[in-house]
């Protein structure tokens, strides 16, 4: 076989893997997360009529600083939105998975680099507050599309292609401005250590400073101080703004980026180490300004900024950093080193706050330990390190065991092979060991015969990548349908639906929600979002929190069987408003059959079963408010500790 063909084979294998890996670790869950905040703004580009009164919308929108609803609005002109957003995705994770290497191979020589990919792919992307943000998402947002044209902005920039920078950028910017700028803010320290003359660029901010005087929007927000009744709604309900309110995880992993990346500047030898040390100095400024201009001045654009964004940047080049380092010790016969390394990247992965620490010091103190140790002990401290990681794993397979068995060991309604293939030794450590195999496979059958298990995994990522539960593909479509309960609902309802973690009501009714949790993520936006959503959800609070008890499975199966809402909450939700509370909503939509008379019902069948997955039933408030029953006994024991709604 000649060079070129071995060449052209490895190319092929690297891609279906890179494909494989993609589509097995990144799967598709429907129209959830940010995703929703999407399509209500879309919907709200449509059909302004019917959510204008929104809660999302009715005090402002963030849907003027992006492009993307106009996008969505436009594409629906063809498409239905669960198609609109499915395919989005697919786009999505394409167009960044394919920048990120567009990035990398430009700053390193293809086989370190490939490895450099791998760990962007594979390991977690979450950065900020973990459970909200990560890099490349697998929905349909304006994040993961702002993310790609900046990596390709990047990419052109280390090749001097500065309009098509720019115009990348740009583009960024259009649609997710906040992602572009923490590009921008790696970007500019790079520039600056290639030309000084790069620090003339903070000129541009005496203007931004003196229009921040006046009264355009949103730059009149610079000196404007949060009150202090705004800045509690915006601690309760988006507290990723304030540095000072992340868990002790979140500030894990934030150290665990400073680490890698000031390793990677120091050690390595070639590009990447350059734009590691920016992303140190950027993630740096960036920090320190929202430490200072959101936590300690509490000054509303500045906070809206989120400057901390930077991260998602500085996490993927931490990451990036992760293969390299793991390449070179592996090439230069370091595995023992390579070892601790892998160590720690598993124990930051797998939850420990601060433990991993110490596996990583370890890793620094290497070169001195293995001219001042024993063979033997050095065996040792590697065999500890091997011994830890797959006593982690074995632990994390026990803990995903149970959900599977509660989901009767059904992979539709519980993708535990995602789960255990995402857990970091499994996820960077197979590809891996599929790389070293491929590379001593010299015989021409031999890579035959894996380039046939690269095109089975990818059709296995293929069938395996919409992970949509039942109940998200039956109101998907069902989209759009406000008919869906027997009736048609009118334009102005407001609708609450029982049914958090998904936007039913936008979704499947194309109707204004009444209250959701998401409908309060654009609060430092606009100051009445809060107050207004305060009050709608102390209204619904104890709807929310019967239902959580209902749903708890520490509670016995027959009393959960025949939980309903108690009457005094219906009342509670469908009360009349007075002069400073909120109207109550026209419908509510629930999961159990109350006493009183209901308008419609709609059943959802388990396609594999087929027998109901679950059964929601429309009832109307007036006709609550009417058939109210004080002595109805339909009512649920609520624990002494309820569950706390602000930290939903």
């Amino acid at each position: 076989m000649t060079l070129a063909n071995s060449r052209a084979l490895t190319n092929l294998s690297a891609t279906l893997l890179g494909l494989s890996i993609v589509l097995l670790l990144h799967r598709y869950a429907g129209i959830n997360h940010d995703a929703s905040l999407y399509l209500g703004q879309a919907l709200h580009q449509i059909k302004p009529n019917i959510f204008g009164n929104d809660l999302f919308f009715a005090y402002g929108s963030q849907d003027s600083f992006t492009l993307m609803p106009r996008l969505i609005a436009m594409a629906h002109a063809w498409w239905s939105f669960p198609q609109i957003f499915l395919w989005g995705t697919v786009l999505g994770l394409l167009l960044f998975y394919a920048s990120a290497w567009h990035f990398l191979s430009r700053l390193i020589a293809r086989e370190p680099a490939y490895w450099a990919w791998l760990a962007v792919a594979t390991l977690p992307g979450a950065y900020g507050m973990v459970y909200v943000f990560s890099y490349g998402e697998p929905f349909l947002t304006a994040r993961p599309l702002a993310e790609a044209l900046s990596l390709l902005a990047l990419g052109c920039t280390v090749r001097r292609r500065w309009l098509w920078a720019g115009l990348c950028l740009l583009g960024a910017g259009l649609l997710h401005p906040l992602q572009a700028i923490g590009a921008m803010l790696v970007l500019w320290p790079w520039l600056i250590m290639q030309d000084r003359r790069w620090l003339h660029l903070a000129w541009l901010g005496a203007p931004v400073l003196a229009l921040g005087l006046t009264p355009i929007k949103p730059l009149n927000g610079l000196y404007q101080v949060i009150d202090p009744a705004w800045l509690k709604d915006l601690t309760d309900f988006t507290r990723q703004l304030f540095l000072l309110h992340w868990y002790p995880v979140d500030w894990a992993n934030l150290v665990r980026d400073f680490a890698l990346l000031g390793l990677a500047s120091r050690q390595l030898r070639d590009d990447l180490a350059g734009w590691c040390r920016a992303a140190f100095i950027g993630l740096l400024l960036a920090i320190a300004a929202s430490l200072l201009l959101a936590d300690l001045l509490h000054l509303a654009l500045p906070t809206a900024l989120q400057l901390w964004r930077a991260q998602w940047l500085a996490h993927l080049l931490a990451n990036a950093a992760v293969g390299v380092l793991l390449y070179r010790d592996l090439k230069a016969g370091q595995a023992q080193r390579a070892s601790l390394l892998a160590l720690a990247v598993v124990m930051a992965g797998s939850g420990f706050v601060w433990t991993w620490g110490i596996a990583f010091l370890l890793y620094l103190a290497w070169p001195w330990l293995e001219a001042r140790t024993t063979r033997l002990f050095q065996t040792t401290l590697c065999s500890l390190a091997w011994l830890t990681m797959f006593g982690l794993l074995a632990y994390y397979i026990a803990e995903e065991w149970l959900p599977f068995r509660l989901a009767h060991y059904r992979l539709d309604l519980y993708a535990i092979d995602r789960r255990i293939l995402a857990f970091p030794l499994l996820a960077l450590g197979l590809p891996v060991l599929g790389m070293l195999a491929w590379q001593r496979s010299r015989a021409i059958w031999l890579r035959a015969v894996w380039l046939l298990m690269l095109v089975a995994l990818l059709v296995a990522g293929l069938i395996r990548w919409d992970a949509r539960s039942p109940v998200a593909r039956a109101l998907e479509t069902q989209s759009p349908n406000p008919s869906l309960f027997g009736i048609r609902l009118p334009d102005n309802a407001q609708v609450f639906w029982l049914l958090p973690q998904y936007p039913a009501v936008w979704v499947a009714l194309e109707r204004a929600d009444y209250f959701s949790v998401w409908q309060l993520a654009g609060s430092v936006f606009n100051r009445g979002t809060p107050q207004e959503g305060r009050l709608r959800m102390e209204r619904m609070r104890p709807v929310i929190e019967e239902y959580l008890y209902c749903e708890d499975r520490n509670v016995p199966l027959q009393q959960r069987a025949h939980c309903r809402i108690s009457e005094a909450t219906l009342q509670h939700a469908c009360r009349p408003g007075t002069p400073g509370t909120p109207a109550p909503p026209d419908y509510l939509i629930l999961p159990y059959r109350q006493s009183h008379t209901f308008l419609g019902v709609w059943q959802i069948t388990d396609p594999i079963t087929h027998t109901p997955a679950a059964t929601f039933w429309l009832y109307a408030c007036p006709t609550l408010l009417r058939e109210y029953s004080p002595s109805s006994s339909a009512q649920p024991r609520l624990p002494i500790d309820s569950p706390d709604l602000h930290s939903k």
